[in-house]
């Protein structure tokens, strides 16, 4: 009595994350950040910051509401004054009572005592970070090339390495080591 496609009733609504800035942790200040999420239904985030070094939940709770899938998270002076410098992973759940899925996103977090967070930094861009990682690149790629590496450094004032982040050191450290092995590959096979 059934054919094939009568119970395909298409793939279900899920909870999206529009917006997840992510920023490092200052110790001993206050964290705080703007997420979105899109969705049917009335919507609603809960977080948990975890120490893997420890393995332990360093907290958990309920993001506050600002209305229209917006929410801020606060992590008060009382939770980041107990962290030590290093790697901690932020996992956030969007949840709605439409549906029955979560949707589920991890940000790593750098706790430091060095410089408060940057609110500029991005997820997908990393912005100042990659504009660096990009000019070291090409640098390297000229200087190899036997070309010279001259370029007008006035258009640039975002990131860059030697201001005391090591993740900027790591990325511009991996961006040479993938130009030197594309260099001795293509020089060995010519």
């Amino acid at each position: 009595p059934f054919s094939a496609g009568d119970w395909r009733f298409g793939e279900p609504e899920v909870v999206q994350f529009r917006d997840v800035p992510s920023q490092g942790l200052h110790i001993g200040s206050a964290y705080s950040i703007d997420v979105e999420l899109a969705g049917p239904g009335a919507l609603g985030l809960r977080y948990l910051l975890f120490d893997p070094v420890e393995g332990a939940i360093v907290a958990s709770g309920e993001a506050n509401s600002a209305g229209g899938g917006s929410f801020t998270l606060n992590l008060g002076e009382d939770i980041t004054s107990g962290l030590q410098a290093g790697l901690y992973h932020l996992y956030l759940a969007g949840y709605s009572d439409a549906v029955s899925r979560t949707t589920e996103r991890r940000l790593d977090l750098e706790a430091s005592t060095t410089a408060p967070p940057r609110p500029d930094a991005t997820i997908e861009g990393h912005n100042g970070r990659m504009e660096a990682l990009a000019t070291a690149v090409a640098e390297a790629t000229a200087e190899a090339a036997g070309g010279s590496a001259e370029e007008d450094d006035a258009e640039e004032s975002g990131g860059g390495c030697g201001r005391g982040d090591m993740t900027e050191v790591t990325y511009a450290l991996a961006g040479l080591a993938l130009v030197g092995l594309v260099l001795r590959r293509r020089l060995g096979s010519v």
